[in-house]
């Protein structure tokens, strides 16, 4: 089982549309797959390069993917958004991981605007090949 952990950089008020949230920036929209062999993570980042994401396992082993937004220069020409879907705010998506899965062996690609991660799960020989014998003193 994979939970998830979304951790943004905002605190939800009635003042969010004074500030110009949407009740749909809660973080990029994610879908998971299982199956026997892999569990597959689809994010999606558009207009998102790799340079931009980061995929990391932290002190407790789980996996954080993060977008921290880069300051970019305000143009001249200012523009007033009439809908707004998606945008590049900065998020942090921590995802549990279960002891099933390979940490060594996970990859990741973006393409098309969606990261793809793969969790591959460890099979029932590595899980006997880590079995360890403690000895009794």
């Amino acid at each position: 089982m994979l939970t998830t952990n979304r951790q943004q950089n905002f605190i939800p008020t009635m003042f969010n549309e004074f500030f110009n949230y949407s009740n749909n920036a809660q973080g990029p929209m994610i879908n998971i797959a299982d199956s026997k062999e892999c569990v597959e993570l689809e994010v999606c980042v558009p207009g998102l390069s790799k340079e931009q994401l980061s995929l990391t396992l932290d002190e407790r082993n789980n996996l954080v993917v993060e977008f921290k937004e880069e300051k970019q220069e305000q143009s001249k020409e200012e523009r007033t958004y009439i809908r707004r879907q998606f945008s590049k705010r900065p998020f942090k998506q921590t995802f549990i991981l279960s002891d099933t899965i390979n940490r060594e062996k996970i990859t990741a690609k973006v393409e098309n605007g969606i990261l793809l991660v793969t969790l591959p799960k460890i099979t029932k020989e590595e899980m006997i090949k880590n079995t360890k014998t403690i000895a009794i003193n």
